[in-house]
């Protein structure tokens, strides 16, 4: 299995929600240069998802709300379905408090990228509680 690099252009980002203000600064650091296509959270995800959006750096103009991203039992497809439509090409950026965004401490982030043997999980920023891994899409 192929790992990408930083220069590869991943499907878009997940990212587990905080409230804790050096890691929102954190988070709104690491986006300040990227162009991002559209951002989705959870209720408790808006105050991060709007540090994001005022970056300057998201096509979409308006942010979008799932109430409760941890009702869905796969949370890998679901990862991977809603990254997988972006907006202008640009990667989507996914903000939970819930499992879908469990692989990383709160406040990080893990770039999804789509490779030949499936989806990869990469951490990009925080501590990552399980090594990059590969989610086979059939």
């Amino acid at each position: 299995m192929s790992v990408p690099s930083l220069f590869d252009a991943p499907l878009g980002y997940l990212i587990r929600h905080t409230d804790d203000e050096q890691a929102l600064e954190a988070v709104q650091n690491y986006f300040q240069w990227e162009r991002l296509g559209r951002v989705i959270c959870s209720d408790p995800g808006v105050a991060m998802a709007h540090l994001i959006m005022d970056t300057g750096n998201v096509a979409a103009p308006h942010l979008s709300v799932v109430l409760d991203l941890s009702q869905f039992s796969d949370r890998d497809l679901l990862a991977v379905e809603l990254l997988a439509v972006q907006y202008d090409g640009l990667p989507t950026v996914i903000i939970s408090g819930a499992e879908i965004a469990d692989l990383v401490e709160r406040g990080g982030i893990v770039a999804v990228y789509l490779i030949d043997e499936g989806v990869v999980f990469v951490p990009r920023l925080g501590e990552l509680h399980v090594t990059a891994r590969l989610v086979r899409v059939h």
